[in-house]
């Protein structure tokens, strides 16, 4: 059985506004791509763009080389210390749960504070974490001083350039 073509006037036209409606939407779907391939996105710095600012305007920190270096390298210092620290409070937790399993379970919270005093491990934990604050208390200080160097120096130059922010 071949089944007709319907030829009434309103499948025509409902077939033209289906036809229509599915050309629209095809269009819409391909414009958003063919935009991103042809780089209608944001405009890309040139690569020979140099650090220095221009003479004039606003000097920027953010645009200082050195100085994102050493904000990096301080991250990474902060970085390795948190990771000590977190080895540290492992090491810690593991002698505590040793010192209260040889105690026992029913054990006062003074009489296992005083069972850790007198462990020699506890100690030297204690003076490990006390040296690891230390150092992490220099290295952000360290990186509090360039910072706000680096600001105090910003705040000149753009005074001497005559802007202000």
């Amino acid at each position: 059985m071949i089944i007709k073509p319907c030829t009434s006037q309103i499948c025509g036209r409902s077939a033209h506004f289906i036809r229509r409606w599915m050309y629209f939407m095809c269009i819409m779907m391909l414009l958003p791509c063919l935009l991103f391939i042809c780089g209608c996105g944001g405009k890309k710095e040139p690569e020979n763009a140099s650090a220095e600012p221009k003479t004039g305007g606003v000097v920027s920190r953010a645009a200082d080389k050195e100085y994102m270096k050493s904000l990096v390298s301080h991250q990474a210092k902060i970085t390795a210390v948190a990771r000590q620290r977190d080895e540290l409070n492992q090491r810690m937790k593991s002698v505590a749960d040793a010192v209260k399993s040889e105690l026992g379970e029913d054990v006062s919270e003074e009489e296992f504070k005083a069972a850790l005093a007198q462990s020699a491990e506890w100690q030297s934990l204690l003076k490990h974490q006390a040296e690891i604050n230390a150092g992490a208390s220099n290295t952000l200080e360290e990186a509090r001083s360039i910072i706000r160097e680096r600001i105090l120096r910003e705040e000149r130059e753009n005074a001497a350039a005559g802007t202000r922010e």
